[in-house]
C-alpha cells in the first residue's frame, strides 16, 4: 500500500466515512463534500460555531459532528463542519 502526502490523500481515504463542509463564520457553505449540502446543526438551530461537538440523526444514521476554525494565511476565518 501507497500513502501519499497532503491533505488531498487524507480527503480520499475519508470520503467515505466522513461528511465535510468548509463554512464561512456565519455558517455559509463554501466547500461541501456532497451537493446542496448545508452546515450540520441541531434540529431548529442555527449555525452557531461555539457549538464543537455535538450528535445528530440524518436519515437514520447517528451522526457525531466535529465543527473547529480554520484560518487561512490572509487571516480570513472558515469553519470545518464534520460528521
Amino acid at each position: 500500500m501507497t500513502c501519499q502526502r497532503g491533505l488531498g490523500s487524507a480527503f480520499a481515504a475519508l470520503k467515505q466515512d466522513v461528511l465535510y463542509r468548509v463554512l464561512s463564520a456565519q455558517g455559509e457553505v463554501l466547500l461541501p463534500a456532497e451537493q446542496q449540502a448545508q452546515a450540520f446543526t441541531l434540529p431548529g438551530m442555527a449555525f452557531d460555531p461555539t457549538l464543537t461537538r455535538f450528535d445528530i440523526m440524518q436519515e437514520g444514521q447517528l451522526l457525531h459532528v466535529a465543527t473547529f476554525p480554520l484560518t487561512r494565511p490572509q487571516g480570513a476565518l472558515l469553519c470545518a463542519n464534520c460528521a
